[in-house]
């Protein structure tokens, strides 16, 4: 009978070993095609918060 704790060491590390070949995050460089949107509101919405983020938190602006 296989050892439950060596099942399961087993399984574990082949699961850890596949989260090593993740690739870097990389930023989209057409914002505009990513704020766009057939809906009018979702597409005021996404600016809004694309807005926000940009003059807040990269820009330091919390006042």
């Amino acid at each position: 009978m296989i050892n439950l704790k060596a099942v399961i060491a087993i399984f574990t590390l082949s699961i850890a070993s596949h989260s090593f070949a993740q690739v870097a995050v990389q930023a989209d460089p057409d914002h505009k095609q990513l704020l766009a949107s057939k809906d009018k509101h979702l597409a005021a919405n996404k600016k809004l918060v694309y807005d926000f983020w940009r003059e807040v938190f990269e820009g330091g602006t919390w006042n």
